[in-house]
């Protein structure tokens, strides 16, 4: 799939991912999951090119109080489940395995409160 997209050596210096809400198990299915992300990086790696996280953000899962209806159904299902006690294994420290196991070289970070926008 990622070989039909792709332009060629020559046109690539840099892979590209974004990671948003791929870790949250409520995440709705049009964001892409953590295996189509890990396809990615494994065909970054084939090819042996650098990877970047371009950019990303824990949007609709670090503050549960403003929590989706798919996080709050997920949460009734589930109420001793560890994404629920730890907000930072929730995501950041996903998003930081995902670092390490890939060997991701750059790291793009939105700083913003999305639920005051």
């Amino acid at each position: 799939k990622e070989e039909r997209i792709y332009p060629g050596d020559d046109y690539v210096d840099w892979v590209g991912v974004s990671i948003f809400q791929q870790f949250f198990p409520w995440s709705p299915y049009w964001g892409g999951t953590v295996k189509d992300v890990e396809n990615v990086l494994k065909f970054a790696k084939r090819k042996k090119r650098p990877v970047m996280i371009a950019e990303s953000t824990p949007f609709g899962g670090i503050e549960l109080k403003e929590a989706s209806l798919e996080a709050k159904a997920f949460i009734a299902g589930n109420p001793h489940d560890y994404y629920l006690d730890d907000p930072w294994e929730r995501w950041f420290g996903k998003v930081i395995d995902l670092i390490n196991t890939y060997d991701i070289s750059m790291w793009c970070y939105i700083d913003c409160d999305w639920e005051s926008q």
